[in-house]
């Protein structure tokens, strides 16, 4: 019987409430999968390909100064970039974010790690002081490498993160590393002799109730830690692609790994220090594997696969009812990918991307209900007897490419609740059919900014960028405003946006280009034009353009001011078609001696424009195309770029038409930055960046080519000597892949000048730059002035009045007879040839 003293006591104590869920918003309409292989496989392993080792990433940090801006940079809002999204509001076309974990309990937090924007977190305190919105937060933004698919937290301490960097055949890492005070500082972890630096990290977790043992799948194996993360042994010498810790047993655990053939599932019973191979599932040969198990049933443990034979497709799908049994001999496995024998409605229909993206989940009250994802969804509720794919069913089809399944750790009606993570965002679903799929990017002012972006034009105050799976979004509006300026979608759709080029600024003329690669339209079993060139005026999208097949993936295109034509290319011909008139399609304009990959033309005049060239036997040469009356002449150097190099990026001169900085790929050690002068000669002003693999663009301070910006695949550079010495420009800009730089001038004719910055994974930044104001002359213009470019002053009369202290006169040639006084200072640059002033 109980004494009086404790029967008190267990009347007066709380009863236990599940943590609230968040509240279902609004919901993601279910759409139509794009087809399968609409991604082109080989250019995603060719971009890791590219990239640097983790050691030679290393090694860049230092060379350039970076690891010492990271170890000594204070941020302080407003000092330096500025984010200008797009954050959150696209529901399901944001950015890959690759794994997710949700720790505390009633006010929980929620974290994301992204495949190369870094690691994220939104606490549902905010959330709901937020009116119901998640806000938020980056805790990577002094991370030394943005690719963050592995990571846990300590169950004891939430400020002790560890990060294992890099995702198989998407981001090379930098190794692993570690925050004590919640991502406020990384510090590395150093992994003993013979385990070196991992490209890639799959998982991280601590062991069920424990701040001590730590597993660690990665490219190096299965690693070990007995001590919180601070010493690592190797477990598994494979290379291992994931690993699940028993729930009811810390001591217990499985993972999935290569072992040439065949090979393997294992098993520690010991708190992952030593493993014991299981019997062999059905399949013999991994490329990839992904392994889940069923927190009421851990008997029950399922597998993913693909292989070498058929590395973009999920090969077999197998489950296990007795993995806990006593010898790892008797543990049998069934194969339950195709039971019924090749129907539309099985995993292996999801789609063409198990190569780099794949995921397996069980729901943890029942094990008869097991989710599978590649480039789409699979799931069966009754153990794999059939199966709903695509987007049917109780789950909703969210986005393409899901990267993992998770179940919240809490139990009760969270059992009802999946969390989805895949290249559009996160989602919240229920597998139980009680609401549609919501997105939790947040919104437009708290959400997560982790956008992949690999093209961008920006010109006075808009902005358009070509995103990674998600499309082509534009921006009209001020930039720096304390509510961000809202993005729009120009292509409403799952694609791969490429080039955007803004025509006018002013009336919000843009032309984009976007596309599936492989994109069988007609269902003929040919592959149609994928990359279709589109118009967008005064908020309108016009049709399809009608361009040819550029014969590359993607395209580039260079609008020529003068002319009012908008430059492309078909395999080996540069072609245009009139900005106002696309009716006359597109036709012709310069043949050149290879497939062409890129196109650019000079901004001084209608007359240069440069190419380079596809594929690898051609990519180191140059061409510039210089017309003369109605015919174009084509002086090529070959071999241009580095051997093993390429050419990344042409920015013209702002003063001559021949003029221009070549940023290059090449080996370390070799060019990254050519100087290409008016006379033909060449400079190499690389500096202290020859440590890096690649300068993806640059951006000139328009007459002052001492000033120099460096976007790299670590972050920002500037230079002030022309190129001899770069140093970091990078404060409040996180370490990331930066790939485009545009330098915006102030059309008011002020000091305070934009750089804007197009990132593979943080979305797009501007940062303030002084310098000298500049006024634009040109007596052959005509229509409105005010001093820009675009509208310049059409006598020195009108200009020099208008011109402040101190400011650049940048005068087209020409002879102009105006007798001045000046009585300001002001200095006078020609542009376009010889100007005489009499």
């Amino acid at each position: 019987m109980l004494s009086p003293l404790i029967l008190l006591l267990l009347v007066a104590a709380p009863v236990r409430q599940d943590p609230p869920p968040p509240h279902v918003g609004e919901e993601i309409s279910r759409k139509v999968p794009p087809p399968a292989d609409w991604e082109d496989p080989e250019r995603l392993l060719r971009r890791v390909r590219n990239m640097m080792s983790p050691e030679e990433y290393l090694n860049a940090l230092e060379a350039t100064g970076m690891q010492a801006h990271l170890a000594s940079e204070e941020l302080v809002v407003g000092a330096g970039w500025e984010l200008e999204g797009p954050i959150g509001q696209f529901n399901d076309y944001n950015g890959r974010i690759s794994q997710m974990k949700i720790t505390g309990a009633e006010t929980y937090s929620v974290y994301a790690g992204t495949g190369s924007g870094g690691l994220w977190r939104w606490t549902y305190d905010e959330y709901s002081a937020n009116g119901n919105q998640v806000v938020w937060r980056s805790l990577g933004d002094n991370l030394p490498n943005p690719s963050v698919r592995a990571f846990d937290i300590n169950p004891f301490n939430e400020a002790h993160i560890i990060v294992g960097t890099g995702e198989a055949s998407r981001y090379t890492g930098a190794g692993m590393f570690v925050t004590l005070d919640g991502g406020g500082s990384w510090d590395p972890v150093t992994l003993r002799d013979g385990i070196g630096t991992p490209p890639w990290f799959s998982k991280i977790a601590f062991a069920p109730s424990s701040s001590q043992r730590v597993l660690a799948s990665s490219s190096a194996g299965l690693l070990y830690s007995p001590d919180g993360g601070v010493n690592w042994t190797v477990a598994l010498a494979e290379t291992c692609y994931d690993f699940v810790w028993d729930p009811s047993n810390s001591n217990r655990a499985y993972a999935i790994s290569e072992n040439t053939f065949p090979d393997r599932v294992w098993r520690s019973t010991n708190g992952g220090s030593s493993w014991d191979s299981l019997t062999a599932p059905p399949t013999g040969a991994f490329r990839n594997g992904r392994i889940a198990i069923c927190r009421d049933q851990p008997a029950t443990v399922a597998i993913v696969t693909t292989t070498n034979a058929t590395p973009t497709l999920i090969d077999s799908v197998a489950v296990t009812n007795n993995a806990n049994t006593a010898d790892p001999d008797d543990v049998t496995w069934t194969d339950i990918t195709n039971v019924t024998a090749g129907g539309s409605n099985d995993p292996t229909d999801i789609g063409g991307q198990a190569f780099h993206v794949l995921a397996i989940g069980i729901k943890p009250n029942d094990a008869n209900t097991i989710l599978v994802g590649a480039q789409g969804q699979a799931f069966t509720t009754d153990g794999g007897a059939t199966w709903t794919t695509q987007g049917n069913g109780v789950l909703d089809y969210t986005h393409a490419d899901f990267t993992s399944f998770y179940f919240g750790p809490f139990g009760g009606d969270w059992d009802e609740l999946v969390w989805i993570c895949n290249d559009g965002g996160m989602f919240l679903d229920s597998p139980s059919n009680n609401f549609s799929a919501t997105q939790l990017q947040g919104d437009a002012n708290t959400g997560i900014a982790i956008s992949q972006i690999d093209y961008s034009d920006a010109d006075r105050d808009m902005m358009g960028i070509g995103l990674q799976d998600n499309g082509v979004v534009y921006r009209i509006g001020e930039s720096g405003d304390p509510v961000f300026v809202p993005w729009t979608m120009a292509q409403v759709g799952e694609s791969d946006g490429t080039e955007v080029t803004i025509v006018d600024a002013e009336t919000g003329g843009l032309w984009y280009c976007d596309g599936w690669y492989g994109w069988d339209g007609d269902g003929d079993g040919n592959a149609d034009r994928p990359w279709r060139i589109r118009v967008l005026a005064n908020g309108a999208t016009n049709p399809d353009t009608g361009n040819l097949n550029t014969g590359v993936w993607g395209v580039r295109m260079h609008y020529d001011a003068w002319s009012s034509l908008m430059y492309s290319f078909e395999t080996v011909n540069l072609t245009s078609i009139p900005t106002g008139n696309i009716a006359a399609g597109w036709s012709t304009a310069v043949t050149l001696p290879a497939q062409v990959r890129d196109v650019w033309g000079s901004t001084v005049d209608g007359n240069t424009l440069f190419a380079a060239y596809s594929p690898a036997a051609n990519s180191r040469n140059f061409s510039i195309c210089r017309k003369s009356g109605a015919n174009w002449n084509v002086t090529t150097t070959n071999n241009f770029a580095p051997v093993s190099g390429r050419i990344e990026c042409v920015t013209p001169s702002y003063r001559w038409s021949d003029e221009c900085w070549v940023a290059l790929r090449s080996p370390i050690g070799s060019a990254k930055v050519m100087h290409v002068l008016p006379d033909g000669t060449t400079e190499d002003i690389t500096g202290n960046l020859a440590s890096l693999n690649v300068v993806h663009s640059v951006a000139v301070t328009p007459f002052n080519s001492d000033v120099l910006y460096a976007g790299t695949d670590i972050g920002v550079f500037r230079t002030v000597d022309g190129g001899p010495t770069w140093d970091p420009f990078m404060t409040d800009l996180p370490v990331c892949q930066s790939r485009e730089l545009q330098w915006v001038a102030n059309d008011s004719g002020g000091w305070n000048h934009e750089l804007v910055l197009a990132t593979f994974g943080r979305g797009v930044f501007t940062r303030e730059i002084s310098a000298r104001p500049i006024i634009y002359v040109n007596e052959d213009a005509n229509g409105s002035e005010d001093g820009s470019f675009e509208h310049p002053y059409q006598t020195l009369t009108a200009a020099i009045n208008a011109a402040p202290n101190r400011a650049i006169l940048a005068i087209h040639a020409d002879t102009y007879s105006e007798a001045q006084t000046i009585t300001k200072e002001l200095r006078m640059e020609t542009w376009a040839g010889t100007t005489v002033i009499r």
